[in-house]
Parts: C-alpha cells; sequence; structure tokens
C-alpha cells in the first residue's frame, strides 16, 4: 500500500524569471481634493454666486406669486360658462391683480377707454383689443339673456392670460425687495438704469 507525504519544496514559488527582482514602492495616492489655495477661493466664489442667484430667484418668486394665483383664478372662471357674470369675473380680476402691482391711486378712478389704456401701456405690447374692451365695458349694462359668443370669451381669456403673464412687476408692494449688485464697470456717481 502506497502512503502519501508531502515533499518540501524548498525554492520559492512563481515565475523563476524575476527571482531576484524586488517590489517598487509606489508613492501615496493623490487626494481627490484640490489643496491649492486658488481652488478654494473659486469654490467660494462659486457658492457665493451661487448663493446670490437662488436668492435672487426666490425673491423672485414671491414677488410674482400673485400671478400664479390670478392665473388659477382665471382657469377656474374659464371652466364657467360664458355668461354675464363669467365676464364680469374676469373684469374684477384684472381690477385686483391691477391693484396689487400698481398703486390705488393710479388704478382706482379709472374705468372705461382709460382703464384699457392704462392696462395696454403697462403691458410690454397692447393686449386688449377694442372687442374685449366692449365686452368687459357693456357686461355691466347687459341683461342675463344676452349671449357671449365662444370667440369673444375666448378672446377675452387669451388677451386676459397674455397681460397677467407679461405686464411688468412695478414692485409697489414687494414681498422682499429685489436684489441688486453693483456695477462695478461704471464710472464713480454714474447711476446704473
Amino acid at each position: 500500500m502506497m502512503t502519501k507525504e508531502t515533499v518540501p519544496i524548498e525554492m520559492p514559488f512563481g515565475n523563476y524569471a524575476l527571482e531576484g527582482i524586488s517590489e517598487i514602492n509606489l508613492p501615496d495616492p493623490l487626494p481627490i481634493l484640490p489643496l491649492a489655495p486658488a481652488w478654494k477661493y473659486v469654490f467660494i466664489v462659486l457658492a457665493l454666486w451661487l448663493f446670490y442667484v437662488a436668492v435672487k430667484k426666490t425673491v423672485y418668486w414671491l414677488n410674482n406669486r400673485y400671478r400664479k394665483q390670478a392665473l388659477l383664478k382665471l382657469e377656474a372662471i374659464t371652466q364657467q360658462e360664458p355668461s354675464i357674470q363669467s365676464v364680469s369675473a374676469v373684469g374684477q380680476l384684472l381690477k385686483g391683480t391691477s391693484l396689487y402691482v400698481f398703486t390705488r391711486e393710479q388704478i382706482a378712478s379709472l374705468t372705461g377707454k382709460a382703464w384699457f389704456e392704462q392696462l395696454n401701456t403697462q403691458a410690454q405690447t397692447p393686449v386688449f383689443d377694442e372687442s374685449s374692451q366692449t365686452l368687459l365695458g357693456a357686461s355691466l349694462y347687459m341683461r342675463d339673456q344676452q349671449a357671449i359668443s365662444t370667440s369673444q370669451w375666448q378672446a377675452l381669456i387669451e388677451q386676459t392670460t397674455n397681460w397677467i403673464k407679461t405686464h411688468p412687476y412695478t414692485g409697489v408692494k414687494p414681498l422682499v425687495n429685489p436684489i441688486k449688485l453693483a456695477n462695478p464697470f461704471l464710472a464713480r456717481g454714474q447711476k446704473d438704469a
């Protein structure tokens, strides 16, 4: 019977061609974050710029929330059938929205053509045409039985939506005052436009 015996190997096991070569000591791995001071300043400036942009966008959002609320109310009015009450509700919405942006002295006393001229001059481009002006102005004196055409109603809703979206915010009653940085390219004493 044969027994198994282990025979010790006296030579190192592996590739015999690399027998006398020792391993090279590798340097420490490079750090991920740059350690140069200039990069720290770049990151600080970038963080400050991102903070400025975030604050500016937040201020814009806070000061223009009334637009979203007005558009939601207009959407609710649009769901109704075209009637004298819905046209009157659009007129009330326009007056309320403009009172939020402009002073009461500018808006409260205006009616008729003067009211629509004010709305059109405050928008970037004239929004309300003669048909919508006539419809809104005559809605106070129309009977409930008088019909309003769908094309007039759609034009009024479209023009009102356009005015709410595009009129400039003059900032009469801002929740937060807008931030403006000084312009370094202006001459001393010169004001930024």
